[in-house]
């Protein structure tokens, strides 16, 4: 991840991803059953976690859809922002208030999405590629 002035010591990022290679690589094959299954499921999450830090630890994946979604909602006379976005966005989708075959809606829904999946599940194979507003495809974001 490395971002700014490092230092020479490791970043969040570096940090999480040694933790998960210890449980991965030590920790988990010394376990069995239910143990080794929750192992797994915390390597996975410490990878989630990872992503998220990398991809948009300076907020330069979300603000900008953040920001589109708080003006389409603003643009309905609609509450905006904060941790409560997407279901402001939904409340409006459900109740008509913002139209659910708009384009421009459609397309940031789908980049929503596919930056949520981007993150927790980064080899997924039907988001290979994402609809832009024009209706032409462009990859993902990578994480």
């Amino acid at each position: 991840m490395s971002r700014g002035l490092n230092l020479g010591e490791p970043d969040a990022a570096d940090l999480l991803q040694a933790v998960a290679d210890f449980l991965a690589q030590t920790v988990a094959p010394r376990l069995e059953g239910r143990e080794a299954f929750l192992a797994k499921v915390a390597v996975n999450t410490l990878g989630i976690v990872r992503r998220q830090l990398m991809q948009d630890g300076d907020g330069a994946l979300l603000q900008p859809l953040n920001a589109e979604a708080d003006a389409m909602l603003a643009a309905s006379g609609q509450m905006t922002g904060g941790q409560d976005r997407l279901r402001a966005l939904a409340d409006a989708i459900r109740s008509g208030v913002l139209a659910h075959d708009d384009p421009a809606l459609r397309s940031l829904v789908l980049r929503l999405a596919a930056a949520r999946v981007s993150v927790e599940q980064p080899a997924y194979g039907s988001l290979k590629l994402v609809p832009d507003t024009t209706g032409e495809h462009q990859p993902p974001p990578q994480a």
